[in-house]
């Protein structure tokens, strides 16, 4: 894995983005980035400690009109989507489309990977990336893989590896 700092991560997603836009390029389909929440977009084990550089990413992908979707395998309870959903309303997190595993899904990778397949299937969205902390958080209908690791202890620096 490569470890870089914050906002060295962001200039390399953004990079990452402009080649992913180029390289699949797909006619008449939306554009979207696929996001894991929890060790992604927040720190593990809280609901609303930002990972700067993705939350900044999310932001930069809202100014280009590519579509957010977050798939996150935390069980789709009401309280935990209503949770969710008022921790990145005060983030200031704009997603698309939010996917909850069902409660009494116990498979992860499948749950994602029909998750990505409904984005790229029925919504009709060219996934560019997908971005996680688990492998099954890319792969399959994914794009862009991007596993990353981030610690709310590692003082700002952040192991990622890319997965075409």
């Amino acid at each position: 894995m490569t470890v870089v700092n914050f906002s060295d991560f962001f200039d390399v997603l953004k990079n990452l983005l402009a080649s992913s836009k180029i390289l699949n390029y797909k006619p008449n389909m939306n554009e979207a980035i696929v996001f894991d929440l929890d060790g992604t977009i927040v720190f593990d084990g809280t609901w609303d400690t930002p990972i700067l550089p993705i939350t900044n990413f999310i932001k930069h992908c809202n100014d280009l009109n590519i579509s957010v979707i977050i798939i996150t395998a935390r069980p789709g309870f009401e309280s935990n989507i209503n949770n969710t959903r008022n921790s990145l309303q005060k983030l200031a997190i704009n997603c698309d489309r939010f996917f909850f595993k069902n409660p009494d899904f116990k498979d992860i990778k499948e749950f994602k990977i029909n998750a990505r397949n409904y984005v790229t299937d029925i919504l009709k969205h060219n996934i560019l990336m997908s971005i996680g902390d688990n492998s099954w958080d890319m792969g399959k209908y994914g794009g862009l893989g991007i596993l990353m690791n981030a610690n709310i202890d590692s003082n700002q620096f952040i192991d990622y590896k890319i997965f075409s």
